[in-house]
């Protein structure tokens, strides 16, 4: 039960991290110009939203308490002011670069909980086809910085 127990308190942590990831595409939609922006924010809010949706659904088939939302937290902050500051300067390569960055600290945390111990295999299954579309989303960004450069 202990195993189970920590293991379900790091799923948590995931899912409050996409939460936070969420918000912060859904913050960026509301201000990006450009079709092909909006759409792939849309897009990246829509993943997080079945991230999260997913997650929910493994913790309480655990007969656990999902966490609740409680707002973007401070390094995540940061980056969401960063990524503020980018919008409507033309420098879209530079806010693609911001998103793969968080793609990037998302897929390390993923792969923290992928390595604990005891693991059931359906939060594995779950975790490693999340990461590997978090992957995605940041080749996605390469072959689009590719294109522009």
């Amino acid at each position: 039960m202990r195993h189970l127990e920590k293991n379900m308190a790091h799923l948590n942590s995931l899912l409050h991290l996409n939460y936070e990831v969420e918000e912060i595409y859904h913050e960026v939609l509301r201000h990006v110009q450009g079709e092909s922006l909006k759409t792939f924010f849309r897009n990246a809010g829509f993943v997080r939203n079945e991230f999260n949706r997913v997650l929910r659904g493994e913790i309480e088939n655990f007969g656990f308490e999902p966490v609740e939302y409680k707002g973007v937290g401070r390094m995540y902050k940061r980056i969401l002011m960063k990524i503020k500051s980018m919008i409507g300067k033309e420098e879209d390569i530079e806010l693609l670069q911001q998103v793969s960055n968080i793609e990037q600290l998302t897929i390390g945390a993923y792969n923290v909980v992928l390595q604990e111990r005891h693991l059931p295999l359906s939060v594995c299954k779950v975790l490693i086809e999340q990461r590997d579309k978090m992957q995605k989303t940041i080749n996605t960004i390469e072959v689009k910085e590719a294109l522009v450069a």
